[in-house]
């Protein structure tokens, strides 16, 4: 039990230490991709990697913008419209074979 117990410590501090790290890049707390300048299509000194837009205005950008943009920056495009698609056996099944095991994230959903 206390090997399980110490391994728990060790990996809780690399997490910690992960986290810190990550926290040491904010700005007045906040991730630099939630700061205004995220939005603005010029990259500024010390903002964010992520170029964060609209699908609305993305649409609107013309292929060099995005080219420019893209040059230095990911492109991070928010709200894009999706159909809804139930899953089902049918439509999981697309993913791959359903005897095979498969990590998946969202909603829990028991599928009858």
């Amino acid at each position: 039990m206390l090997t399980f117990q110490l391994q728990a410590q060790v990996e809780c501090d690399v997490l910690r230490n992960v986290q810190d790290l990550v926290e040491a890049n904010y700005e007045n707390g906040r991730p630099k991709h939630h700061l205004p300048s995220a939005y603005m299509p010029e990259r500024q000194e010390g903002a964010s990697i992520f170029f964060m837009v609209q699908y609305e205005d993305f649409v609107k950008m013309s292929g060099s913008d995005i080219q420019r943009i893209g040059r230095h920056r990911h492109i991070v495009v928010r709200r894009v419209p999706q159909e809804h698609h139930e899953w089902n056996h049918a439509t999981l099944s697309q993913v791959g074979s359903l005897n095979r095991p498969r990590d998946m994230q969202g909603k829990w959903l028991t599928l009858t």
